[in-house]
């Protein structure tokens, strides 16, 4: 009881194998399935294109490291210089509250003299000085 396959379906179904044959090796020869996403030349192309902004991004990076290296060197010799600022305000301070005529008053002459330096040099470097901490000159 098998039937056999009328003539004309065996034609048509060798014509439609025959032309997908065709059309496969017509692809590959020609290069048709380079262009689709799946491809191996798209996906080469995709990942030569991601490595050129990821190296983009690296040389970036870099640059921000060695601005930030820099930074801290400059962040660590200023803490240096703070401290041994201090180190030299506390020893020069503790010097002074101990001289045995800390606490004698000061000849008037010589504090004016002493004012008048201070008003001098405030003069020459005015940012370093506030305008409210030194006295007016007399007469002015």
């Amino acid at each position: 009881m098998i039937r056999s396959i009328p003539p004309w379906i065996a034609t048509v179904a060798g014509l439609v194998l025959a032309g997908l044959v065709a059309l496969a090796v017509f692809s590959t020869v020609s290069g048709l399935w380079r262009g689709l996403p799946w491809s191996a030349q798209q996906r080469l192309e995709r990942a030569e294109a991601r490595l050129d902004q990821v190296q983009a991004e690296l040389t970036s990076r870099q640059g921000e490291v060695e601005a930030l290296e820099r930074q801290a060197v400059s962040v660590a010799d200023a803490h240096r210089i703070l401290n041994q600022v201090r180190t030299v305000t506390v020893r020069a301070q503790t010097r002074a509250e101990e001289a045995p005529d800390a606490h004698d008053p000061i000849d008037p002459d010589r504090a004016d003299r002493l004012r008048d330096a201070d008003r001098r040099l405030c003069r020459l470097s005015p940012d370093l000085c506030p305008s409210s901490d030194l006295p007016a000159a007399p007469g002015s």
